[in-house]
């Protein structure tokens, strides 16, 4: 360490993704670690997770607790929750982490892409295991110069906390998530007036059902929801979205809008 300036210890992948270590983050215990990494006498700053991840789990009496047959990255809760074919359960982990994993508990009708028993598990950053463990951090004294936050998510992932819900969770800001909107896109249609719309969401993992009302200002001719999205016509002014517990995206693609003329579009939820 005479050479080093400064270091960062990280304290998430520590631990290999087995089975029964659901886990990314790990639970940082100040008073084991301050007088490991102060005696050094260097400046360091300790790194937090704030991303999430997913897991394949196969199951056999060889493996009891879960065979990890693969880890995604790109996986989206959306494509799971709320289908009849898996089952929910709901857990956090030592350092408080939410794990969400979805058994199948019945035919999977995407080619047969996993078989009954397996689960698809996502772990997903909290603002309270991020408090917990700037607060920890917060405790080691001495050299410690400070967190890094590893990382900020690109505009349309949902299992990364974005910066203002990382500073709100460690109390430099007071920023309510915002309210729910919708972005619209010309879709470029020649004889008609087609917009694509997008369902702006910065609470997608809400643990209840939610209902999301989108308006418009001119009558709708008629609604193209994308394949797979719980979205559909009420009547000429009005669309219906209905998501499953903890099934949000922060930007979701909804559809394409067919109007006589140019709309503007709002949302809000319903009961």
């Amino acid at each position: 360490m005479r050479e080093v300036d400064e270091f960062v210890p990280q304290f998430y992948d520590t631990k290999p993704l087995t089975g029964d270590n659901p886990a990314v983050a790990a639970k940082i215990d100040a008073a084991r670690w301050a007088p490991a990494f102060n005696r050094f006498g260097k400046p360091y700053r300790v790194a937090i997770s704030t991303f999430g991840r997913a897991r394949r789990l196969h199951f056999t009496p060889e493996s009891p607790k879960g065979e990890v047959l693969a880890v995604y990255s790109n996986e989206t809760r959306a494509d799971f929750a709320g289908k009849p074919w898996l089952h929910l359960d709901v857990s956090h982990n030592d350092a408080g982490e939410l794990v969400l994993s979805y058994r199948v508990v019945g035919r999977f009708p995407h080619a047969n892409r996993l078989p009954v028993g397996d689960v698809f598990q996502f772990i997903v950053p909290q603002p309270a295991s991020v408090r917990m463990a700037f607060e920890s951090v917060r405790k080691m004294g001495g050299y410690c110069a400070g967190v890094l936050f590893f990382r900020w998510p690109s505009p349309y992932e949902s299992d990364t906390l974005d910066p203002d819900e990382v500073f709100a969770a460690i109390g430099l800001s007071a920023a309510a998530p915002p309210a729910p909107a919708v972005q619209m896109a010309d879709a470029g249609c020649a004889a008609v007036t087609c917009s694509d719309l997008y369902l702006l969401n910065g609470r997608p993992l809400q643990p209840n059902p939610v209902r999301f009302l989108v308006s418009s200002s001119q009558s709708i001719e008629y609604f193209l929801p994308k394949e797979g999205v719980p979205a559909r016509l009420l009547d000429s002014n009005h669309l219906e979205l209905r998501l499953s517990a903890y099934g949000g995206r922060r930007a979701m693609y909804i559809g394409r809008v067919v109007t006589a003329s140019a709309a503007r579009f709002t949302v809000g939820t319903a009961q």
